[in-house]
This record gives C-alpha cells, sequence and structure tokens, in this order.
C-alpha cells in the first residue's frame, strides 16, 4: 500500500543518494553540488505542494572522496595542481587527492621545449603518447600545423595523422593509462 507525501516530516524520511566526482570534467563547467541539491530540494517540495514549507535544515552535507581509485600517483599529482589553478582562478575550494595504490606502471607528466630536436628524437623512439590542448572541433592537423609542432611532426596527408608519434586531445586520453 502507498502512502502519500503530505509534511515536510515525510519528505525528510526519504532516503536520497546523489554521487559523483566533480573533478571529472575537462573544461571548467561551473558544475556545483550545491545547485543540484538545491535545485531536487525545490522540485521535490513543489511536486507535492509543499513549497512554501521548504527545509533543508536535515540534509547532510557531502561526503567529499579524498582518493582517486583509477589514476596512477604521477597523473593525480599533476591534477591536483591543475585543480589548485582551477580553485585559484574560480575562487573555488580545493580538495587534492592521493591515488589510492601504485599500479604498477612507472609513468611520467613533464613539459616538453617544443624546439629541442634530442626531445623529439627521444619521444619517437619511446613511443611517447602526446596529449595536447586540442579542442573536440579542431583536428590534429590543423593543431600541429598552427604551433611549434609543425617542426617535428610529420602528418599524413590523406588521413591527417601523424606519422611518427601519437597525439590525442584530453577527451580521447580520459581513462587511458600509457606506460
Amino acid at each position: 500500500m502507498h502512502r502519500k507525501i503530505n509534511t515536510v516530516e515525510d519528505i525528510k524520511k526519504l532516503p536520497f543518494v546523489f554521487a559523483g566526482d566533480e573533478f571529472q570534467t575537462l573544461n571548467p563547467t561551473g558544475f556545483s553540488w550545491d545547485s543540484i541539491r538545491a535545485f531536487f530540494v525545490d522540485r521535490l517540495f513543489s511536486m507535492v505542494n509543499l513549497g512554501e514549507l521548504k527545509d533543508e535544515s536535515n540534509i547532510e552535507e557531502p561526503i567529499l572522496l579524498t582518493k582517486n581509485y583509477r589514476s596512477m600517483p604521477e597523473i593525480v599529482r599533476l591534477s591536483n595542481r591543475i585543480q589548485l589553478l582551477r580553485a585559484a582562478r574560480f575562487e573555488e575550494e580545493s580538495r587534492p587527492q592521493i591515488a589510492h595504490f601504485d599500479m604498477g606502471k612507472k609513468g611520467s607528466v613533464f613539459c616538453l621545449d617544443p624546439n629541442d630536436d634530442n626531445v623529439w628524437k627521444k619521444l619517437k623512439e619511446n613511443k611517447v603518447v602526446l596529449i595536447t590542448p586540442i579542442s573536440d572541433g579542431e583536428s590534429i592537423k590543423e593543431y600541429v600545423e598552427n604551433c611549434d609542432l609543425k617542426n617535428h611532426i610529420e602528418i599524413d596527408m590523406e588521413s591527417g595523422v601523424p606519422k611518427d608519434i601519437t597525439i590525442l586531445n584530453p577527451i580521447q586520453a580520459k581513462g587511458l593509462e600509457y606506460p
């Protein structure tokens, strides 16, 4: 038998859980759990015609995840630095994560001098994957031609793909791990 919700106390007894990772975004979107929670509470109270009695006093504060279960320690450290810059830029709180465990993969995250021929030789020899700030609509060929990479990367004219090195944008690389 279904019971009708007709009081604020009835609503307070409903178990709702929201789960997600606000750091799972590649672009600063302004996503806010507070906004989602406020929207949900507003809709819930208005659906049962109790909007004027809305009370958020019993809504639990979010539990913030501090462990990253998916990425190598090097990636987590880089991500923490990016999130710190993002927090400073958008005047938000920074909440660094730690890598839960060493996945047994060793890797390095680094910036390189695009004009150093020795660096390019080593990158190609070691089959390094470059993750570059190519936007979703931009082709790799356009990106390479419009920056300092054109002196070091040969593009196949038919396919538009680099011949001697792998280049991905952040969206293509998301969730992948490379040695």
